[in-house]
């Protein structure tokens, strides 16, 4: 919903951070090809220019919080979820009654930190 944080961990030249921005959320994206963050990939067929910042422009929103130029499976966003999931594992499986809920304040404070680290690159 509005104001809602989307990540999109492949997010190409931005089709889903568009739709996400169109109902006013706040987006973030990762991408290792840095043609279609910022310095322009072409397209074939028309010679346009298709990255995220252009269509972001295009459409009128202000360019996401942050792109990541990056392979995902490598982002310390992961290792914090991942933490997450095989804590939550490690104590369902000990019987300890902790709730399968993710730690989503832990996960919302490491965002914000990936946020400031990560300002002005793109």
């Amino acid at each position: 919903g509005k104001g809602a944080p989307i990540l999109d961990p492949f997010c190409g030249t931005g089709s889903v951070l568009l739709a996400a921005a169109e109902l006013g959320c706040f987006t973030c994206g990762f991408e290792i090809d840095p043609r279609v963050l910022e310095f322009g990939k072409v397209d074939a067929k028309t010679g346009k220019k298709l990255d995220v910042i252009t269509n972001f422009k295009d459409y009128g929103f202000n360019k996401p919080l942050f792109l990541i130029r990056g392979d995902v499976h490598k982002s310390p966003l992961l290792k914090v979820v991942d933490d997450e999931v095989e804590s939550r594992c490690r104590d369902s499986n000990s019987g300890s009654g902790r709730s399968d809920k993710l730690d989503l304040d832990k996960i919302e404070l490491r965002i914000k930190q990936m946020e400031v680290a990560f300002q002005g690159i793109v």
